[in-house]
């Protein structure tokens, strides 16, 4: 990914560069990812999917990594892991509210 880019969305979480896909499944398998983003809030990530949208730039959002089996060929694009910072869950009533 670019550096201006880096730069632009760096304030919206924590980035990883060519990290390995093995580290967010639960099978652990997958090869490597050129960008790996953990946003540190919902308004982090619609503002993140934003600016890749905007730039014609490939994304996969993923969630804890269960249920997920991954290529072992890199990915040219950027992933969009939701499971270090927004993990807060209610239970009202009968409903279940998750971020």
């Amino acid at each position: 990914m670019r550096s201006d880019l880096l730069a632009q969305i760096a304030i919206y979480g924590d980035i990883e560069q060519n990290s390995s896909l093995r580290e967010c499944t639960t099978v652990r398998i997958g090869g490597n990812v050129d960008t790996l983003i953990y946003p540190y809030d919902v308004n982090s990530a619609k503002n993140l999917l934003d600016i890749l949208r905007e730039n014609n730039i490939d994304y996969f959002v993923i969630g804890n990594g269960s249920n997920l089996l991954c290529s072992d060929q890199p990915y040219d694009g950027v992933i969009v892991s939701l499971n270090r910072y927004l993990l807060r869950y209610s239970i009202e009533d009968n409903m279940v509210m998750v971020e």
